[in-house]
Order: C-alpha cells, then structure tokens, then sequence
C-alpha cells in the first residue's frame, strides 16, 4: 500500500496550478467524482495556511503508521489483488477520505484539512478504523462500481447506493478490526450513552426515513434528507446525525448472512435491493 503524499507539493508551490497538473489524473478523478473545484479553487491557500509545520508532522507520522496497519490488516483478511494506494493531500473539504478508481486502480484519499484536528494525542479518533474503511471502499468500488460516486447516474444512487457502501465498508472494517459497532461507525467520536441514545433514535425514526426516502427518489431530492442521513447538521447534537451509517451497517449484516463476509464487494445493486426494500419495509 503506497502512500501518495501530494500534500508535500501543495505545501510547496505558492502556484497551486502546479500541483494540479503534476497529479492530473487524481484531481481530475477527485473533482468529477465528488470535489468541488470551484471551491477548491476558491479555498485552497487558506486552507494550506491553516496547517502549521509542526502540525502536519505530526499528522503524517500518525497517519503512515496507521497505513501500514491497514494494508496489513487488509492483506491478512483478504489479500486483495489490486492493494489500495494511499493519497495524502489537502482537498477542498467536502470529504476527509473515500475511495476513488484511477485507471481501473483503487486509491483512497484523506483530506488533511479536516483530519489535522484529529490526529492529535489525546484525540478519541480511531485513525485505524477510518483508514480501513476509506481503504474499503476503494476495494468495493473496484469490484461493484455501481456503487462508486463517480458512476451515480440516479437519485437512488445518492441515498440507497451511499447508505450500501457506506454500511458494508463500516461492517467490513469491524470484522477485520474486531472492533465494536461504536467503533466502527462513530470511529471513537461517541460514548456509551451517546451510542444509546443514537441507536435508539435511529431504530425509532427507520420508518419515518424510509417513507421520507422513498418520496425523494420519486420526487425533488432533499439535501436535508440527505444531510440527515449522511452529515451532521448540528455538532451539539450527534444522536440525530449519520443515521445512514447505521441503517447501512445493518443492511451489511443481513447481506452477510445471505452471502457471506467474502461475498459483500462483489455484490450488485439488484442483489442488494430486496434487503433494503425489506429493510425499511414497515
């Protein structure tokens, strides 16, 4: 697994234009798949200036140790022929990572502009599990590339296709981790009562997201249906956010069980699409 450290020219060139042409491929697949480059464009120097030196070294040495882990673990779990490459940089902020196919090759990325915060000592962040599971989707993506943002041509694509890559790269990192559902889906960012109480929030508002989603797939899309699901609106407040991850995870074990843990990547929409009906079925 190697690590693609764009970041060191970015951090270099005053003239990001530089750095864009240098790594084309990767940008290009970044801003049609799901960058923004207007605002990245836009946001770019700022964002740069906002990461000290000492910061960012710190950042790196915790983040190259933790790909080391994860092509480790990754290796040993599934050997995979095609191993993820690593892109280190600083995005325009939409995303701190996922996975993207360059050339029918799987990468994933991390934005350093909203994981610098993260890295620190004393952070609950499970760096680990993040990286895995970027790492996971880059993998499922390959194999299922219907899944892929790059390819979502629907708006079924956006909620269902997000919420199943999501769920099986959450459920995927927890059994090659060992890790628990708090940690594999909230990476260390809630604690127990919080898990409870976000947990039972989801399971209570399943059907009420079921019904909501499926008038967005028929009608206008709603952003805030899809920040719900996906996106925290309001940090003081985490119990009622990302209720996508949990329903995806969940969606991931029933496929599990007909499929196996070794069958998930290789999985299309249509096999897939009669656990998520029966899922949010009242």
């Amino acid at each position: 697994m190697k690590i693609i450290s764009i970041y060191r020219d970015q951090w270099h060139h005053s003239d990001q234009k530089i750095v864009l042409e240098k790594y084309y491929e990767f940008f290009n697949e970044y801003f049609s798949a799901m960058g923004n480059k207007e605002r990245f464009q836009d946001t770019i120097a700022e964002r740069i200036a906002a990461i000290g030196a000492n910061e960012m070294d710190l950042g790196i040495s915790v983040l190259e140790q933790g790909v080391k882990r994860t092509r480790d673990a990754i290796q040993s779990a599934l050997d995979p022929t095609h191993m993820p490459q690593c892109v280190l940089f600083v995005g325009e902020g939409s995303w701190d990572g996922n996975g993207l196919i360059i050339d029918r090759h799987p990468y994933f990325f991390v934005d350093l502009s909203l994981v610098k915060d993260r890295l620190g000592k004393h952070s609950p962040f499970d760096i680990q599990t993040f990286l895995t599971h970027e790492a996971l989707h880059a993998l499922h993506y390959l194999s299922s590339p219907e899944f892929y943002p790059g390819n979502y041509t629907i708006k079924r694509d956006k909620y269902y296709g997000r919420m199943v890559a999501e769920g099986i790269a959450s459920y995927m990192s927890a059994r090659i981790l060992g890790k628990s559902i708090k940690e594999a889906l909230w990476m260390g960012f809630l604690g127990e009562a919080e898990l409870r109480r976000w947990v039972d929030y989801c399971e209570e508002s399943r059907w009420d997201f079921g019904t909501a989603l499926t008038r967005a797939i028929a009608g206008e899309e709603d952003l805030y249906l899809w920040y719900d699901l996906f996106g925290v609106r309001d940090m003081s407040n985490l119990a009622e956010s990302r209720s996508g991850y949990y329903y995806g995870y969940q969606i991931a074990r029933e496929l599990a069980t007909a499929y196996g843990d070794d069958g998930l990547l290789q999985l299309s929409y249509a096999d897939v699409e009669p656990h998520i009906s029966r899922y949010f079925a009242p």
